[in-house]
């Protein structure tokens, strides 16, 4: 009884975050992804993937490295300057077991994104979610673009 009421509670908390003005819930569901990514020592991974890469510019390079040693995938791919990812299931296991159904959730996953992303190539990054799962679509799907 005591998880329902927990995930009754963070469930009225996502909602009013939905509520809040000038894009501050998003923000805030995307700073509590980073600290997830963090957690899950995403951004030391991305650090040492950079650290093997000699021309630290070389977005292409470390893409290609990024991909041979930490998310070998077809679902990682890069078009132009844009990066895509894509997910046919959710990760998160909040999400995976149900508890959590509020699509602005999503934000979570832009901010563990944006800080696995940024590490590995020491700027910025802008990431947008195409689609999403908590949304109705099929997959869940980002892209990711270097901001310079």
């Amino acid at each position: 009884m005591e998880d329902n009421k927990s995930l009754d509670w963070i469930n009225v908390v996502l909602s009013e975050i939905d509520r809040l003005e000038d894009n501050r819930g998003r923000m805030i569901i995307e700073k509590c992804g980073r600290e997830c990514a963090i957690s899950e020592g995403l951004p030391e991974e991305a650090k040492q993937i950079r650290s093997e890469v000699e021309n630290k510019n070389d977005i292409d390079l470390l893409f290609k490295k990024y991909k041979e040693k930490a998310y070998n995938s077809s679902r990682l791919y890069k078009e132009g300057n844009v990066i895509y990812l894509e997910y046919h299931e959710c990760g998160c296991p909040l999400v995976k077991s149900g508890k959590i159904t509020n699509p602005s959730f999503c934000s979570c996953t832009v901010g563990y994104t944006k800080e696995r992303y940024e590490n590995l190539f020491g700027k910025p990054v802008k990431v947008e979610l195409l689609q999403s799962i908590l949304k109705g679509d099929k997959i869940c799907k980002q892209s990711i673009t270097i901001l310079e």
